[in-house]
């Protein structure tokens, strides 16, 4: 027996949302699950457009029944992390986790990294909501080093400004407005406007915690005015709460409370209950400070009804907090109160202790990254610039030559095993990190160079780090392995560099070709910096005004023992001299030292391009 999914008309239906409805109920009655599936998601996704959060919750899970579930992973994926949005919309976030944590799982299991980032961004920011710091900044962390390798976006954009609210509520306020501007910067870059005013918003935040309320005050005015020219009334409910805040601090009261009530009739009629937790923490402060207790009092039950519905455990502990100081002034005598007030200082303390020491470790990238920018602000002319990239590199290079050292000492000592394990892993995470975050520097400190000269140079040098750090981040998948499966690494290289000098693949044929070469890692850090200045020479120089650039690259291994690399183009070639004596370049010099180093051999062709043909002993 087929079951058949029926709807009933409500006179001028919308067409769009009638004809969803009537594919449903053909694919179903042919049977087409897949289909079927995918239209009833598609009613949720367009019910979600228009805020009607209970309709698209109907669809989206009935998308997931039994009766209509698809066997695409992908698809079902989609619906589960769809619910968890619109639960973390509603603020039950614990019930966000489990979709967004089933919708995570499948995106991995299938390879879809660029999905699997955009959940990963959401479960941070729910983590960081019920107060699970190291959990939201790990995970967060997985999803910046995808995105911190392509164009900036929105998800680099939202990434950033979650990382910055981490901050936020861990109060490394520095490191927030690092992040904050980090996000405003990939704002600008990538054209979107639409997420400056909430940028603002956060900047203005965080001036408010350093209590530099001018700051505050400037940067929430801007974002007030850019929303409510925009007519975003859910959104301007967070800069009024935030701008009745600032104006509490500065203890004009009169005006807190008449923003700080209109923030609350925002998100109450908006039911986001979170927001009307924050609004209402801040409204009970005032009215303690106006020791009207009763009036606290009452909006103490309403605020904790919605943490404990919501299951909001941090905001729940703010609130209870307000409780305490609530009874301490209505029983000012009280000894119980004392006491307890005492518990929770020690307590609190020994909880901040333990919480600085499980994530120092993640800290450890906000620290390097605000040094590193410190750094490039020092250079104002472009050979300062490139002065400072190479000793980076240098500090790099040594530190990724000492990680291998600890590993091959790791594997061949038997005591203290366990603590020589914790080393490894520990340094080895550290300097993935430090590569990754010197990657990233070097491509923002790119955008700000207008010499030309200048921008190779640090292009060449992001190269040389990426070449490195690819390898890295092989080697480090597997503790037990040292040896670099080539063919996925030389695509890897190769895609990162056409991107990197600007080629699109309209606008140049790249064809890659590798046998199956597993090398050791000694080995292929330099065969990577080879590859790397051979591709780049061509991607900077070859193609001046070209019709149809061409690129070949192969690896391969004619006989056991022997890798031979081909790198040829189609463009404007130069001189035999040249490709002998370097021309002065940097790159070809270091190329021809790797080559001599591995006692390899190296032919060089410059008709109708140029092509190099190298062969290394393994």
């Amino acid at each position: 027996m087929v079951f058949v999914l029926t709807f009933t008309s409500a006179g001028a239906q919308d067409r769009k949302l009638d004809s969803l409805r009537r594919a449903v109920q053909t694919e179903q009655a042919a049977g087409n699950r897949y289909r079927t599936s995918f239209s009833l998601s598609h009613i949720g996704f367009y019910y979600n457009s228009l805020k009607r959060d209970d309709s698209a919750f109907y669809y989206y899970k009935l998308s997931l029944s039994p009766r209509f579930k698809s066997a695409n992973d992908t698809l079902n994926a989609s619906s589960l992390n769809a619910l968890g949005t619109l639960l973390q919309r509603k603020g039950m976030l614990d019930s966000a986790i489990y979709y967004f944590s089933d919708a995570l799982y499948l995106y991995q299991q299938h390879g879809k990294r660029g999905n699997a980032m955009a959940v990963e961004i959401n479960l941070a920011m729910v983590y960081k909501e019920i107060g699970l710091y190291e959990e939201a900044l790990d995970t967060l962390l997985n999803a910046l080093d995808y995105l911190e390798r392509r164009p900036p976006g929105a998800y680099l954009i939202i990434g950033y400004n979650t990382q910055g609210n981490i901050c936020l509520k861990t109060r490394d306020y520095q490191d927030a407005l690092v992040s904050f501007n980090n996000a405003v910067h990939a704002a600008r870059a990538a054209g979107i406007d639409a997420y400056i005013a909430p940028l603002l918003n956060n900047k203005g935040e965080t001036f408010l915690r350093l209590h530099r309320y001018d700051s505050a005050l400037s940067c929430l005015i801007r974002a007030e005015n850019i929303k409510r020219n925009a007519r975003d009334t859910k959104a301007l409910g967070k800069t009024l709460n935030l701008l009745g805040e600032t104006y509490m601090a500065l203890g004009d009261e009169r005006r807190a409370t008449s923003l700080l009530q209109e923030a609350l009739a925002i998100h109450t009629a908006a039911d986001s209950r979170i927001d009307e937790i924050i609004v209402l923490h801040n409204l009970i402060e005032l009215q303690l400070r106006q020791r009207r207790y009763a009036e606290a009092g009452e909006l103490l039950d309403r605020a904790e009804r919605l943490a404990r519905a919501g299951r909001a455990p941090d905001y729940l502990r703010q609130l209870l907090e307000q409780r305490l100081a609530l009874y301490r002034a209505m029983h000012p005598n009280d000894l119980t109160v004392k006491i307890v007030e005492e518990l929770l200082m020690v307590k609190d303390s020994l909880l901040n202790k333990d919480k600085a020491q499980s994530l120092q470790a993640l800290n450890i990238q906000y620290k390097t990254r605000q040094n590193l920018e410190q750094l490039a602000k020092m250079g104002q002319e472009a050979i300062q610039h490139q002065q400072w990239i190479n000793r980076l590199i240098g500090l790099a290079m040594g530190v990724t030559i000492v990680v291998i050292v600890i590993y091959l000492l790791y594997r061949s000592s038997q005591q203290n095993k366990r603590k020589a394990e914790t080393l490894f892993k520990e340094l080895n995470h550290r300097v993935k990190n430090n590569l990754q975050i010197l990657s990233s520097v070097l491509s923002l400190q790119s955008q700000n160079v207008k010499d030309e000269d200048a921008l190779l140079a640090i292009k060449s040098s992001e190269s040389r780090v990426n070449a490195m750090a690819l390898i890295h981040k092989k080697l480090y998948r597997d503790d037990n392995n040292r040896t670099i499966d080539m063919k996925e690494y030389v695509e890897e290289l190769g895609d990162f560099l056409v991107h990197t000098y600007g080629f699109t693949t309209d606008r140049l044929q790249l064809r890659i070709q590798c046998d199956a070469v597993s090398i050791d890692v000694d080995k292929a850090i330099p065969i990577g910096l080879i590859l790397n200045e051979l591709v780049s020479n061509a991607l900077k120089y070859a193609y001046d005004k070209h019709p149809a650039p061409a690129l070949e690259i192969r690896l391969q291994e004619p006989r056991a023992g022997e890798v031979r690399i081909d790198v040829r183009d189609n463009g404007v070639g130069m001189g035999p001299q040249k490709t002998r004596e370097g021309s002065g370049s940097f790159g070809l010099k270091m190329v021809n030292m790797l080559i001599k180093e591995l006692k390899g051999k190296v032919d060089v062709e410059t008709q109708a391009g140029t092509a190099y043909r190298i062969v290394l002993p393994l």
